[in-house]
């Protein structure tokens, strides 16, 4: 709640914020455990959230959400490649 504030989100903006965070959290972490048979968490980070709290002072909501996603599409396609070391 306090990187909410810290980005001067509406409470509505917050509880939404924090909803999706956690119920697709225990959602993927449920898919991912069933699929592969063993325990693979999927959970937002505490750091992640500082982050996100000091960011949204410098820049809109928009952009954060545009970045997370773009970071996110690429590190499933690098996690999807067949690239190895």
């Amino acid at each position: 709640m306090n990187a909410a504030r810290e980005g001067n989100l509406p409470i509505e903006q917050a509880v939404s914020w924090l909803f999706i965070i956690y119920t697709a959290g225990g959602m993927f972490t449920l898919i991912m455990s069933f699929r592969y048979r063993q325990p693979i968490v999927v959970a937002y980070s505490i750091p992640g959230a500082v982050l996100v709290g000091s960011a949204l002072k410098h820049i809109p909501l928009s952009e954060a959400v545009g970045a997370f996603i773009v970071a996110g599409t690429v590190v499933t396609l690098i996690g999807l490649s067949v690239v190895t070391l």
